[in-house]
C-alpha cells in the first residue's frame, strides 16, 4: 500500500473553481468540519513534506483503494465502498453488494454560496442543491480537473492516434515525446514537476507542456497510457473519418462514467426510474425480512 500527501498539479495550478474570475462569496456562518479522516491510514496535512511551501496549496492523498482531494473550498473522495466497508469491519457481501467506486464532493459554504449566485438557484438549501443538473455539474467539473478528459489507451496505440492525427510531423513528434515521459516518470504531474525544477530540459517550459497535453486530449485519448498486459476487455473504437473499427483494450475516463451517469439521472427525472425484476425481488426481500 503507498500513502501519502501531494500536490495536486495536472493542467493547471489553479485551485478548480465554479466561479468566474475565481471569486468566492463567503458569509459569518462556519463550515462543516472535513470528512479526511473517514479512513484511518488518511494522514493529516502535518504529514506533508516541506510545510512552508505546501501550507497554502491543495493536496490529495491516494492509496490502492482511494483518493481524498483536500482543497480551499471542497473535499473531493474517490473509493472503493467495499474496501471502505471491510476497513470498517461493517457487514458486506463482497459477491453481490458494494463492489463500486463512490465520488464524493463536500462542497464547502462559500462554494455553495458561490454555486447559488451562478446558477440562480432560490437559496443555499438542500432541496434546490440535491438535483440531478447540479449533481452532473460539479461531478463532472472538479474529476476533470484531476483525471483529465479522454479515455485510456496502451502505449502503442496512443503512438498510432498520434501519428494518424492531422498535426504537423513536428508536433507529432513532441507530443509522442510527452507521453513518452509520462510513462517514463510514472505520471503527469511528476513530469510538471521536473520540468518545472530543470531536471527535464527537451519538453519545453511548464505552459507548453500542459498545452500539448491538451492537445492530446483533442484526439480523444487521456495522456496517461495503460499497459497492454492489463486484463481489460477490449472495447470497439468507431473510426470517426469512416474507416475500419478497431477493438482495443481501453478504460473509460471517470468523466465520460459520470457524463453517462448524468444522462441517465436526467433521464429518469423526465421519464420516471424503470422497475426491473430485480429491483421487485429485492422489494420483496425487505418485506419478508
Amino acid at each position: 500500500m503507498r500513502t501519502g500527501s501531494f500536490e495536486r498539479n495536472y493542467y493547471d495550478n489553479d485551485e478548480p473553481d465554479l466561479s468566474e474570475n475565481n471569486i468566492t462569496i463567503s458569509d459569518e456562518e462556519p463550515d462543516m468540519p472535513d470528512i479526511e479522516n473517514f479512513l484511518a491510514e488518511i494522514p493529516n496535512d502535518e504529514s506533508s513534506n516541506d510545510s512552508d511551501s505546501k501550507a497554502n496549496t491543495n493536496t490529495y492523498n491516494a492509496d490502492l483503494s482511494y483518493i481524498y482531494y483536500k482543497g480551499k473550498s471542497l473535499n473531493i473522495n474517490i473509493y472503493h465502498k467495499q474496501t471502505e466497508l471491510e476497513k470498517r469491519q461493517l457487514e458486506c457481501d463482497p459477491d453481490t453488494d458494494y463492489n463500486f467506486l463512490r465520488i464524493e464532493v463536500q462542497v464547502k459554504k462559500s462554494k455553495l454560496n458561490t454555486l447559488v449566485s451562478k446558477v440562480g438557484l432560490k437559496g443555499r438549501e438542500l432541496q434546490y442543491l440535491v438535483t440531478p443538473e447540479i449533481e452532473r455539474y460539479v461531478l463532472e467539473y472538479y474529476v476533470s480537473k484531476l483525471t483529465g478528459k479522454g479515455i485510456y489507451v496502451t502505449y502503442d496505440r496512443a503512438m498510432n492516434i498520434i501519428d494518424n492525427s492531422g498535426y504537423t510531423k513536428s508536433k507529432k513528434a513532441r507530443l509522442k515525446k510527452v507521453i513518452e515521459a509520462v510513462v517514463k516518470k510514472h505520471g503527469i504531474a511528476k513530469v510538471l514537476e521536473q520540468v518545472e525544477n530543470g531536471n527535464i530540459t527537451d519538453l519545453g517550459t511548464p505552459q507548453t507542456v500542459k498545452r500539448y497535453l491538451k492537445e492530446i486530449e483533442k484526439l480523444g485519448i487521456n495522456p496517461v497510457t495503460i499497459s497492454a498486459r492489463m486484463n481489460v476487455p477490449k472495447q470497439t473504437i468507431k473510426n470517426q473519418s469512416g474507416g475500419k473499427d478497431i477493438s482495443e483494450k481501453i478504460l473509460f475516463n471517470l468523466v465520460d462514467i459520470l457524463s453517462a451517469y448524468g444522462d441517465q439521472m436526467e433521464d429518469y427525472q423526465n421519464h420516471g426510474v424503470p422497475i426491473t425484476d430485480e429491483v421487485l425481488e429485492q422489494i420483496d426481500k425487505l418485506y419478508q425480512s
